[in-house]
């Protein structure tokens, strides 16, 4: 929620408003095929999904269906657990409106490196591993990823270079999300290893 830079508090009080307003397309679990199935049967909020009963979510969707009900009401019972390793450090960014020249990709993937590197350097995360997520105007999305065999380095010209690599192989449309994300932590180093070019 107020992507990239913003910050939403959710308290108890207002969860369950938060959850009732957001479009169904924003819960977790649920992808582009199955909002649409969703649709359908005339769901595109969460307060349309609460609506639903339990027994007509499964009849739909399956064992999903109690997973959305959960979802639904903010419930979930799993245990916590505040230890878990990082996996991932990403940054990604929807736009107001599509882009599709080179000149606009540049400008918005220098703005997600400059994020990328900020939230690297907080995090302390060393990965080896690089990714890229485009979504269309069409809302198709694809992903294109590359590992090394050493950590990468977290340099500006060569997390661009990498992007672009990546990129270079996605057929051209106007674009509505980018999105680049480092992985494969290696917990081994905690230095950064310069790649030889």
């Amino acid at each position: 929620m107020h992507k990239p830079f913003g910050i939403t508090v959710i308290t108890h009080k207002t969860a369950i408003k938060i959850l009732e307003e957001l479009p169904i397309e924003k819960f977790y679990g649920i992808g582009q095929q199955t909002a649409k199935k969703m649709h359908r049967l005339g769901i595109k909020t969460g307060l349309d999904l609460k609506q639903k009963s339990r027994e007509e979510l499964k009849l739909h969707f399956g064992k999903s269906g109690e997973f959305y009900y959960q979802n639904a009401r903010g419930e979930d019972n799993r245990a916590v657990d505040p230890i878990q390793e990082t996996q991932s450090v990403g940054a990604e960014n929807t736009f107001s409106k599509d882009i599709i020249s080179t000149k606009d990709i540049q400008k918005e993937v220098d703005i997600l490196i400059t994020t990328l590197l900020e939230r690297l350097s907080h995090d302390d995360f060393y990965g080896k591993g690089i990714s890229i997520k485009i979504r269309f105007a069409n809302f198709a999305a694809v992903t294109r990823s590359k590992t090394f065999s050493t950590v990468l380095p977290y340099e500006r010209e060569f997390i661009d270079q990498c992007f672009w690599e990546l990129f270079n192989s996605i057929p051209k449309q106007p674009i509505r999300l980018i999105g680049i994300t480092i992985q494969s932590p290696d917990p081994y180093h905690h230095q950064q290893i310069q790649l030889p070019f």
